[in-house]
């Protein structure tokens, strides 16, 4: 069974006189069995704690201790780092 696990966190949001250097919501980790779980965890995690666009700083995808996916703000989940112009993975939620 592959587990991945996935990395939640946000800084201050500086649109609304946060501090972007120092983390708004605490740094928490979950081991999922699925890509689509890691989406869950990060937008139950992005719920959990109010969070916007500009606060959302984690859902990095590791496997097996190596980044493998981002989870973006909105759900989309990305190849590699989510940075630059990594391809959108389209997931089946029906199988995942």
């Amino acid at each position: 069974m592959t587990i991945y696990n996935v990395r939640m966190c946000s800084v201050g949001n500086i649109d609304f006189g946060q501090n972007p250097d120092r983390p708004y919501s605490p740094l928490e980790w979950a081991e999922c069995p699925s890509l689509c779980r890691c989406v869950l965890a990060c937008l139950d995690y992005i719920q959990k704690y109010q969070l916007g666009g500009g606060n959302w700083t984690g859902g990095q995808i590791f496997k097996n201790g190596v980044q493998v996916a981002r989870v973006s703000y909105n759900g989309r989940i990305w190849e590699g780092d989510g940075y630059g112009f990594g391809k959108e993975i389209i997931l089946d939620k029906r199988n995942n």
